[in-house]
């Protein structure tokens, strides 16, 4: 393959991903996660014993009700960047105002994709993108396509982006969905549509994550996840105890449910997961729901 030859020669297995500062789990006030910033502005490796994996990916619902909180999303979401560096950092519900200022204020090296998934709120008439920001050091995007339905204009619900990861060398896709009717007949209509997309494709044989908001689940709907699937939050055992919440509506709800999701579709086992977590103890402030955030890396059977 093309890009199997080019970049053949700078794999390395970097290892600059550490657990997150707010991680439940983790002390917030121990240094060696405080001191792993600054990627915002800058993009470097470090090699350090407490720092693993080789590629890490992020989702944040943003969606909000008022324009004031929405103000402060630009900064919670540059200091995601500056603090954890992920390789794939999936948004949805966000503004283009919000979008426009973390690109102009991010480095470089960060690229987005789906900048034309746009979705209009039909209550507020507000305008939605659901972008995805990755490291172009070490990730080339492949295509981009935008399900949404034929008859409605900027009514998106998932983009399909196919990356080259040159630091692993392999072919992966990464699907931003949002999901967020309350009717789970509505939700599995649109996960059959993004199936049958992925189906269509001819990177189908490749890894999948499927990362974002899916509000409800139908029965049939949580069989074909843990069939096909595997939700990576249950996949890391250190969340044994930890609440599950994703949608906390600025700290008012604690329902134990997650709405959230890094979904793993790998029927050859190609990655080995590390770490996930649901960021509990990021802002509820400027946002309603909590990031997710995990880490892998390549598989010793491949």
């Amino acid at each position: 393959m093309l890009f199997l030859i080019i970049f053949s020669g700078i794999s390395h297995a970097f290892k600059y991903f550490a657990p997150s500062v707010y991680d439940f789990a983790v002390d917030p006030e121990n240094k060696k996660y405080q001191e792993h910033s600054g990627f915002v502005h800058r993009h470097y490796y470090t090699e350090d014993k407490n720092h693993f994996g080789e590629i890490a990916l992020m989702t944040l619902n943003t969606h909000v009700e008022s324009d004031i909180v929405e103000k402060n999303q630009k900064n919670g979401i540059l200091a995601l960047i500056d603090l954890h560096h992920p390789a794939v950092f999936a948004l949805q519900g966000l503004t283009q105002s919000v979008l426009s200022g973390v690109q102009k204020e991010a480095s470089e090296h960060y690229e987005v994709a789906c900048t034309d998934a746009l979705f209009k709120e039909i209550r507020t008439n507000k305008l939605e993108v659901m972008p995805i920001f990755y490291d172009s050091n070490s990730l080339i995007k492949i295509k981009e396509s935008i399900i949404e339905p034929e008859k409605y204009k900027n009514q998106a619900y998932a983009c399909v982006v196919v990356f080259y990861d040159k630091l692993i060398q392999k072919i992966y896709t990464v699907i931003n969905v949002d999901l967020p009717s309350t009717d789970p007949k509505v939700i599995d209509s649109q996960v059959y549509n993004i199936i049958h997309n992925l189906e269509n494709s001819k990177f189908k044989d490749f890894p999948v994550f499927v990362v974002g908001t899916i509000n409800t689940m139908s029965e049939e709907l949580r069989k074909l996840v843990k069939r096909d699937m595997k939700n990576l939050i249950d996949q890391d055992k250190n969340n044994i105890g930890l609440r599950k919440t994703t949608f906390h509506n600025h700290g008012t709800v604690n329902d134990n449910l997650q709405r959230d999701f890094i979904l793993l579709k790998d029927k050859a086992k190609e990655f080995k997961l590390n770490y996930s977590r649901i960021l509990s103890r990021y802002s509820k402030m400027s946002f309603e729901h909590f990031p997710v955030f995990s880490i892998l890396s390549r598989s010793s059977i491949n």
